[in-house]
């Protein structure tokens, strides 16, 4: 079974596990967060909704219904994924989103560099790096 196809399986579990409501979504300040829903602006609670990007790929096969059910959401840093590289001559960890089902690492890492364990392409490349993503299952 391929990687996508499973992962759209597990969301699925996910979110009858927790009622299919997003976590994120009950507390009580979106400062400093944004979604991934493929909307715009902002809405009456605060919460800043932003293009689906490459999730709903990573996450169910390309189903953007599936995904919507569990969407990512992500702490605020336009910019995270140009950031320079770090202090050791590493590219950063440029973000850390979460969902009911997983927490989605993403790290941009310049083509050559050695991918760490784990980790794998979102087919998106941003200032020459590749961006790359790992799931921990919730």
């Amino acid at each position: 079974m391929k990687r996508h196809a499973l992962a759209g399986i597990v969301v699925a579990l996910g979110l009858a596990a927790v009622g299919g409501v997003p976590a994120l979504a009950e507390r009580g300040s979106y400062n400093n967060w944004h979604v991934h829903d493929g909307g715009s602006g902002i809405d009456a609670n605060g919460l800043v909704h932003r293009g689906l990007a490459f999730f709903p790929a990573i996450l169910t096969g390309g189903d953007v219904d599936a995904y919507l059910q569990d969407p990512a959401y992500c702490p605020d840093a336009t910019d995270k994924l140009t950031l320079p590289a770090g202090t050791n001559g590493e590219f950063p960890l440029v973000g850390q989103c979460e969902m009911n089902a997983f927490v989605i690492h993403l790290r941009a890492i310049p083509a050559g560099d050695v991918v760490p364990p784990g980790y794998q392409s979102t087919g998106w490349i941003t200032g020459g790096a590749v961006v790359y993503y790992k799931l921990t299952a919730r």
